[in-house]
């Protein structure tokens, strides 16, 4: 939907809860960034302590940050200690996210 639509509307149990604009879902939904490095066995505790939360992915460690400028501190820590950084970005929720988000408040009320 994402890919081929410039709008899309999310229905549950016959109710429309929405109509977006797909342009604007960064906006509508939670986002933050991302690091992917690898060779961190020397630096990961002081990588991941900043991080809102981390995965380790076999010889890759993922952080995610809600903060830019603690994301962007991290980044120039990984730099300095030589840790072989594979992608720094910005990240947003799905359609399907914000979906499924739309969807747990309803069964919450």
């Amino acid at each position: 939907v994402e890919f081929l639509c410039s709008r899309a509307s999310i229905m549950t149990d016959g109710e429309i809860k929405g109509v977006f604009d797909l342009k604007q879902l960064p906006q509508l939904s939670g986002g933050g960034y991302e690091l992917l490095v690898r060779n961190y066995s020397n630096a990961k505790d002081s990588l991941i302590r900043n991080a809102d939360r981390h995965e380790e992915l076999g010889r890759f460690l993922k952080l995610f940050f809600e903060e830019r400028d603690v994301a962007e501190g991290t980044l120039r820590s990984a730099l300095d200690s030589e840790v072989e950084v594979e992608s720094f970005q910005y990240v947003h929720d799905t359609l399907e996210d914000v979906f499924v988000d739309l969807v747990s408040h309803r069964e919450e009320q």
